[in-house]
């Protein structure tokens, strides 16, 4: 058993607090995320639609409805939490209760064209990081894409992210991202930030201006006390698009 388990099994009604709640912030979120993964992410999913692709701790289907939505139908998600998996069956979309990444892999048939980890890598132990990236990297075809999210250390809110989640292990600057990623035995690897959604809406341009801004100064800072040794990533968050 995961020993995070017990938070896993509640994990959104501790975010939601009571079931009505919970229905309406699944829809709203899902409606929001698919503009949000629309201009984060689309550019990276494969052009076939009949492409096969893991999302790897699918939790809530979140990701799995973005790329429904988009037109694909060769989708399987994977988690460790039986609730998160009787949930996306009910949508119709195929998903699998794991014991581990490792086992999964061992008895899987299948190769996958692109395979997905969206704020995943954080909760896994450091001592199963690299190997469970290599078990990515045996799933894959020979051509096969990954997708890596996770939140940026060196951002001045990333410890926050680390810490306000009890099942968060680790985090990662650009760095140590390439790092762990190049250990599993991954040469191409692009680690990039996230982008400023832009919309027309005169409080979200207000947000991202102020956002231009300090990431400048912060940038400034990092200098000032880094010099040629600053991160080269500050953004919120760290997306690794990696091919095998």
């Amino acid at each position: 058993m995961n020993r995070f388990s017990e938070i896993y099994k509640n994990y959104e009604q501790f975010l939601f607090k009571d079931d009505i709640l919970l229905k309406e912030k699944r829809i709203q979120l899902e409606k929001r995320k698919i503009r949000i993964f629309e201009e984060q992410y689309a550019r990276f999913l494969p052009e076939d639609k009949d492409a096969a692709i893991l999302d790897i701790g699918c939790g809530w289907r979140q990701f799995l409805f973005f790329l429904n939505y988009k037109g694909y139908h060769n989708l399987l998600g994977i988690d460790l939490v039986q609730k998160q998996i009787d949930f996306i069956n009910k949508y119709g979309i195929e998903a699998e209760k794991i014991s581990s990444l490792k086992e999964f892999q061992t008895k899987s048939q299948i190769k996958f064209d692109f395979i997905s980890m969206i704020y995943v890598l954080e909760h896994m132990p450091k001592e199963e990081i690299i190997s469970n990236l290599r078990s990515i990297k045996e799933l894959l075809k020979e051509d096969g894409r990954v997708l890596i999210v996770t939140s940026n250390m060196t951002n001045l809110t990333g410890p926050s992210m680390l810490y306000n989640d009890f099942s968060h292990e680790c985090g990662f600057t650009d760095r140590s991202l390439k790092q762990v990623i190049n250990g599993a035995g991954f040469s191409d690897i692009e680690i990039m930030g996230s982008k400023l959604i832009l919309t027309f809406n005169l409080r979200r341009l207000v947000w991202v201006l102020a956002n231009i801004i300090w990431h400048k100064i912060l940038a400034a800072l990092y200098i000032l006390e880094r010099g040629l040794d600053r991160p080269g990533i500050i953004s919120l968050n760290l997306i690794a698009y990696i091919k095998k």
